[in-house]
């Protein structure tokens, strides 16, 4: 198998179905025989006591495994349990309340065929609003940011994570670093952002196609938008990787910086933000700047 796609799932019959369907439509736009053979679609229920129900038509038109977490994991540890579950060369990690554009597999199967030696391909997104008010779709990663930040660990740790969603990134199976599998967050939201670190960190290969191929859906509840437990997530990233002596101390001291700047900016008062402006200038100049970018990239 050439590709695996992991859903993990909690609670989300609502969503499920229509994931599969453009899956489906993907399936639908492959010109190779045998497709059946090139990706399979890897669901871990992490609700164990909620059924998944499926529609007839997409069991019978896709290769779907369901496992069933023993208890509610957490996200971290459905993907984990995902990756271990298959064979597959290639993994996406795709939310169930996202999608695919209808060729997303077809230009991820191609550029797979074409480039053996990456281990990580990123490729760019739309941020879909659904049901927040005045809020169009936007570029998860925006044409003018220079591509070198992806790479940069500074700017994971200074400014935000430029990789908004695991569904934007196909990932060699055998390219992901162990302490990823090894070391579960406890608080869910900065999983991914740790993998992307560690990634960067251990000088895995990583290719960057700006290609939009992916969806990811906000509604205003999504988990990520709980600012408190996002922190919270962030800081336990330091403490697993200063256990394996991956980042410095000035990279640690940035990330509690940019944690303390989120909580202050969380907390709107006047004081809070001349707090922000003399005490955290490195992280103002940088979110300002980021902030540029994408509104210059709507204009042009």
């Amino acid at each position: 198998m050439l590709l695996s796609i992991i859903i993990p799932f909690y609670k989300g019959n609502s969503y499920i179905n229509n994931l599969l369907a453009c899956i489906l439509r993907n399936k639908k736009n492959l010109s190779m025989e045998n497709v059946f053979n090139v990706f399979n679609v890897i669901i871990i229920n992490d609700s164990p006591d909620e059924k998944i129900r499926i529609n007839d038509e997409f069991k019978k038109e896709l290769s779907i495994k369901i496992y069933n977490n023993e208890k509610n994991y957490g996200i971290h540890r459905s993907r984990i349990e995902g990756i271990k579950k298959t064979h597959s060369k290639y993994i996406i990690m795709i939310d169930q309340d996202d999608y695919l554009v209808d060729d997303a597999l077809k230009i991820i199967i191609s550029l797979l065929q074409k480039d053996r030696a990456s281990d990580m391909f990123v490729f760019n997104g739309y941020k879909k609003y659904v049901d927040i008010h005045g809020k169009a779709d936007e570029l998860l990663i925006p044409h003018l940011l220079p591509k070198c930040f992806i790479k940069n660990i500074y700017w994971y740790c200074l400014v935000e994570n430029p990789i908004a969603s695991p569904g934007q990134v196909v990932l060699r199976r055998d390219g992901i670093p162990s302490e990823w599998c090894e070391n579960i967050m406890i608080c869910n939201g900065s999983d991914d952002m740790f993998l992307w670190m560690l990634m960067i960190k251990m000088n895995r290969r990583i290719r960057y196609y700006d290609i939009p191929i992916y969806f990811h859906v906000e509604t205003g509840k999504n988990f990520g938008r709980n600012s408190d437990k996002m922190n919270e997530s962030d800081l336990s990233i330091c403490d697993i990787m200063k256990k394996y002596n991956l980042l410095t101390d000035i990279q640690i001291k940035l990330i509690h910086r940019n944690v303390q700047f989120k909580y202050f900016r969380s907390r709107k008062n006047l004081s809070n933000y001349f707090h922000i402006i003399f005490c955290y200038p490195d992280i103002l100049i940088g979110r300002f700047f980021a902030k540029f970018i994408r509104k210059l990239d709507c204009i042009i």
